[in-house]
């Protein structure tokens, strides 16, 4: 259903997409096409969207914490996309999937987001199970956002090669930044969706308990290990594209 509402709304943009200049109306219009795209795009494999919500879940942190981190992994993506089709062509981008030097950006963004695994994962097993539950870490994570968002956005990718083919440089820019727009919301979702989660669960139980400061230790050790697992993936998946 998704990827069949995706198509669709990938097809409706490439009608109008070129027009977009020519009044308001269909200024309005296509915006919210290239936001709908971008929402619905987000919610396909890939985005970062297991890696935002296993570091969340494991952590607490501020729900601003997963609009930022949201913004900046949507951002980011649509950057690279578009700078990599500005730089290199269509020929970044094989079936939707990035291959050459847009698979090496996402070797790099693998590296990136196992790291990140292996740090918090060392700060969950060290810092032991009585302050576990006292993570309150309000602090922008921009390298999380920076990491998840390296994965060049396939969809952007195309857009935006279609509007260069179209000679249309300009709308083919504000598609995709609508496009990241879009895409910002759906994974800011995700992660305030594990905040939240969270929260509620500290809420419904009692912290003060060791055995439930336990529990969150072995969650939070149990989610960094998972965002390491995540990055080792990126790699292996990246690497046979890579040439």
């Amino acid at each position: 259903m998704i990827f069949s509402l995706q198509r669709a709304l990938q097809q409706q943009l490439g009608v109008q997409g070129t027009q977009m200049f020519d009044s308001v109306p269909q200024f309005l219009g296509t915006a919210g096409l290239a936001i709908a795209l971008g929402c619905v795009h987000a919610f396909t494999p890939g985005h970062g969207k297991s890696v935002v919500f296993s570091h969340f879940i494991g952590r607490d942190a501020h729900p601003a914490a997963g609009l930022g981190v949201g913004t900046v992994a949507a951002t980011a993506h649509g950057v690279f996309a578009v700078l990599l089709v500005s730089l290199l062509g269509g020929a970044v981008s094989r079936f939707g999937r990035p291959v050459g030097a847009a698979a090496g950006v996402e070797v790099f963004s693998g590296v990136i987001v196992a790291a990140i695994g292996v740090w918090y994962l060392a700060k969950a097993i060290t810092g032991g199970a009585d302050h576990a539950h006292d993570r309150r870490d309000g602090r922008p994570r921009p390298l999380l956002g920076v990491a998840v968002g390296m994965l060049p956005c396939p969809l952007t990718m195309i857009v935006f090669a279609y509007a260069l083919g179209s000679q249309a440089l300009a709308a083919g820019l504000v598609q995709a930044g609508f496009v990241s727009v879009g895409a910002a919301m759906t994974i800011a979702l995700i992660g305030t969706i594990a905040i939240a989660s969270r929260r509620l669960g500290l809420k419904l139980l009692d912290p003060s308990r060791r055995s439930v400061r336990i529990v969150m230790q072995v969650i939070e050790i149990g989610s960094s290990a998972i965002v390491l697992l995540l990055g080792v993936l990126m790699l292996a998946a990246a690497f046979p594209r890579v040439a």
